[in-house]
C-alpha cells in the first residue's frame, strides 16, 4: 500500500504556505542615514519635533551639534523606497536654533494586515557638555 503524502493536506493551505514564503521572500528592508553637525554656542536651542521613533541625547566635550537619523523601511523594495521618499526629514540651523523634524507625508494605511507604513526612526544627537570645553 502506497502512501499519500500531499493527500493528506488540503489544497487551501498549501496554497496559503506557498503564497507565505513568495511574500517573505519578496521583502526588502531599506536603511538609509542622515547625518548633520553645526556649531552651536552656550544658550542656542534644540528642537526635535518626529512623528514616530526615538530620540537618544547625550553630551560630550564637543562645540558642534551632531546630529544623525537613522530610517528603515520595510516591504518590497519598491514600498521601502516610497515609504523612505515619502518620509520628510529636515535638519537646519537657523540662528541660535538647530531643528529636526521628521514627518509620514503619506496617507496611511489601516487594517489588520497592514502597519502604517512599515517605518522605524532613530534619532540621535550629541550636544555640548555644559560648561568649558578645554
Amino acid at each position: 500500500m502506497k502512501a499519500r503524502i500531499l493527500g493528506s493536506f488540503h489544497p487551501t493551505a498549501i496554497a496559503a504556505v506557498c503564497l507565505a514564503l513568495l511574500a517573505t521572500s519578496a521583502r526588502a528592508d531599506l536603511e538609509d542615514r542622515i547625518t548633520k553637525s553645526f556649531p552651536v554656542q552656550p544658550g542656542d536651542k534644540l528642537v526635535a519635533e518626529l512623528d514616530r521613533g526615538a530620540i537618544e541625547v547625550s553630551s560630550a566635550n564637543v562645540e558642534t551639534v551632531e546630529i544623525e537619523v537613522t530610517r528603515k523601511a520595510g516591504g518590497t523594495k519598491a514600498q521601502a523606497q516610497r515609504t523612505l521618499d515619502t518620509h520628510q526629514v529636515t535638519i537646519r540651523q537657523t540662528g541660535n536654533r538647530v531643528e529636526i523634524r521628521a514627518k509620514y507625508d503619506a496617507e496611511k494605511s489601516i487594517g489588520w494586515f497592514r502597519r502604517s507604513p512599515e517605518l522605524q526612526v532613530k534619532c540621535r544627537v550629541l550636544v555640548p557638555r555644559p560648561g568649558p570645553t578645554h
